[in-house]
């Protein structure tokens, strides 16, 4: 079977070769191709290789109705087309916005019936983690915050959409209980799906997927069909690598599928993240040689971003004064640290702030972030969320450092260790959508493996001895 895999990894490495002499487009229509085959087959193999984790039933009325949720929730937040801040506010809910109300409904009717089905099923729900509790209290700010907003109603659907993410959320955790790493499958397998929609969109769409960059004959991998921007592909790259490193087992089909979409977006914070997830997974290992080898990665990726290949490869084309304000992120954030002077404790309102406050200029009519999580929530709710938020992401991060030599503690600190470069320069846990899933489905896989290990101490520990009759 090995050979079998050497001999077809050979004549993919021979035809890759061929198609990168024929077109560059070519050659990144067929990578797409097989990282979605690659990505396919990984995702429905990775779970194997999470220890203590598979469950007793697979299939049941509660799990079936908490993975609809799951579904039906994140297709809500797929983007058909791209708005102005002039059309919100003119029209707030246009046929497309109808269509995700109505999604939105749906998935929080499958996600209370899904605690329905788990009351009946006699599931029983936990304690919710202090860093999931430090998020409610975050969307509790985000509300309280909507009064201030000039557009109070899109700052109020914002607070709701969070609401449904976090309640569709607790219907998996409690119909997943005890096999919390298949909530993450869930949303890794739907990430998987949307990558073969690029694929599909490289030969319907070619001109959209495929985007010619300046000054370089390589382009960028883009989405079509949802729009699907670069870096968000970049983000799902991350992902997949992160969950290929973690388990008993590395998976290098995952790992491999996922540093491919990451090249192929050539998204600069990715390859800056899945550089910090590799160092990352090197240290957690118990293995002295493996610790050296993440200093000598860091030393080597010093060396290499110094040469004039890498620098030239690094701009894509730009300027390297555009590249040094990252790519124009500096202007927004000092606009937006200059607006939230006017409401500094509670802010401007979630998303209202930042859409018609900040982001006023006709060039950045289509900007919907700040393209950064600490200062969109300082601008959105205030010192108060600013300070919840943080708290949740620095918790949850500590706690899964303790518990980073189990395969399920791994894999959440690798996951926020990801969230937390795309942090920086980029929307994550501040606004509803995917990756706020991704957060807490860390929070739920680290708590798990803390709940195992509990229980595995418990039954080691001596039973107590019985005092003898007098």
């Amino acid at each position: 079977m090995r050979g079998i895999s050497v001999l077809v990894a050979l004549a993919l490495a021979m035809a890759v070769g061929l198609l990168s002499v024929v077109s560059s487009k070519a050659l990144i229509a067929a990578l797409a191709c097989l990282m979605l085959i690659a990505a396919a087959v990984a995702v429905w193999s990775w779970r194997g290789s999470m220890r203590g984790t598979r469950p007793g039933r697979r299939f049941s009325r509660p799990r079936l109705l908490a993975a609809s949720a799951l579904v039906c929730y994140m297709i809500s937040t797929l983007s058909f087309r791209a708005r102005s801040g002039s059309a919100i506010a003119a029209n707030p809910v246009d046929s497309a916005g109808f269509i995700r109300v109505a999604l939105l409904a749906g998935a929080f009717v499958l996600a209370l019936a899904a605690i329905v089905a788990c009351w009946e099923a006699g599931l029983r729900a936990t304690r919710l983690a202090l860093p999931a509790r430090l998020y409610l209290l975050y969307i509790a700010l985000a509300l309280a915050a909507v009064p201030v907003a000039v557009q109070p109603g899109y700052s109020l659907f914002a607070v709701a959409d969070l609401t449904v993410l976090v309640v569709t959320f607790l219907a998996a955790a409690r119909a997943f209980r005890g096999d919390e790493v298949s909530i993450f499958r869930v949303i890794l397998g739907f990430q998987a799906f949307l990558v073969g929609t690029v694929a599909v969109g490289i030969i319907v769409a070619p001109a959209r997927t495929l985007v010619a960059q300046s000054g370089t004959s390589f382009p960028r991998l883009a989405g079509a069909f949802p729009s699907l921007t670069f870096n968000t592909l970049g983000t799902f790259g991350v992902l997949f690598f992160a969950a290929g490193l973690a388990g008993q087992k590395p998976r290098r089909t995952l790992i491999i599928s996922g540093l491919v979409l990451v090249v192929l977006t050539q998204y600069r914070t990715g390859i800056i993240a899945s550089l910090v997830v590799f160092a990352i997974y090197l240290l957690a290992q118990r293995k002295v040689s493996r610790r050296a080898f993440a200093f000598l990665l860091v030393l080597g990726v010093f060396f290499v971003t110094q040469t004039a290949e890498f620098q030239h490869l690094w701009l894509r084309g730009s300027s390297a004064q555009v590249v040094g304000s990252l790519s124009g992120r500096e202007t927004y954030w000092s606009a937006a640290l200059k607006a939230v002077q006017e409401s500094p404790v509670v802010g401007l309102g979630i998303k209202s702030g930042t859409r018609f406050e900040v982001l006023v200029s006709p060039a950045d009519a289509y900007t919907s972030s700040l393209h950064n999580t600490w200062i969109e929530a300082l601008v959105g709710v205030g010192v108060l969320g600013l300070a919840a938020l943080l708290a949740a992401f620095l918790l949850a991060v500590a706690r899964a450092v303790k518990r980073m030599h189990t395969p399920e503690g791994l894999l959440a600190l690798l996951l926020l260790a990801s969230i937390g470069v795309r942090s920086l320069t980029g929307t994550t846990i501040e606004l509803a959508g995917l990756t706020p899933l991704v957060f807490l489905a860390a929070v739920s896989v680290c708590e798990s493996a803390a709940r195992r290990r509990g229980v595995a101490n418990a039954d080691r520990r001596p039973a107590p001895l019985r005092p003898e009759l007098a």
